[in-house]
């Protein structure tokens, strides 16, 4: 990873990713993992019908691979609780000039 946004991950996330399927489809998730992170909060103010909405979406940077079908619980959420985890809506793998994968960012 680039030296200047390695220093950059200083929050702590958990991220779970899904280990199997129940016999009725159910997603089944392995132990959440600490992975070292930059997690960025965005808010917008959408106007509504009724007024206006906030939408607030977090950009997170890490080196550790993150997948669309992986949980990930935001800095100081419970990892053990599994409603405080929210699935990615993007996820996007930058790559060095040599090819080799360099870090994740993911939008959730």
């Amino acid at each position: 990873m680039d030296p200047a946004l390695k220093v950059m991950l200083t929050q702590t996330i958990n991220v779970a990713q899904v280990a199997s399927y129940s016999a009725s489809g159910t997603e089944v998730l392995g132990s959440p993992a600490q992975v070292a992170a930059y997690v960025e909060i965005s808010e917008q103010i959408i106007p509504t019908n009724n007024g206006s909405e906030e939408k607030t979406t977090h950009l997170v940077i890490t080196e550790n691979e993150i997948t669309i079908d992986d949980r990930i619980w935001l800095p100081g959420l419970d990892p053990s609780n599994d409603a405080d985890s929210r699935q990615p809506k993007l996820v996007g793998v930058f790559n060095t000039v040599d090819g080799a994968i360099d870090h994740y960012e993911v939008l959730i």
